[in-house]
């Protein structure tokens, strides 16, 4: 992610020793949930250290609804909106 021979994200270098051992830990991660844990604590720091803070979310949605629902609308991002909606027969 980052260091003084590689890529420098957040302009820091190895600057940041929590930062440096973070990303060591998910390197050096054995397994799953031991990487997990070393990602989220790296996104916390990142974050409390206004590193980067994120402006939106961009996730994945699944909607289902039945096949009678008519006036549903999209948004520019295609999120659907059910204000209007209603069911026909």
């Amino acid at each position: 992610m980052l260091s003084a021979k590689g890529e420098n994200w957040f302009s820091i270098g190895d600057e940041d020793p929590t930062l440096s051992d973070l990303r060591d830990r998910i390197a050096g991660a054995i397994d799953r949930d031991e990487r997990v844990e070393a990602v989220q604590a790296l996104e916390r720091h990142v974050v409390e250290q206004a590193y980067f803070i994120p402006l939106e979310e961009n996730g994945q949605r699944i909607y289902v609804q039945t096949p009678g629902l008519e006036g549903v609308t999209y948004n520019a991002l295609a999120v659907p909106s059910y204000l209007s909606a209603r069911k026909t027969a």
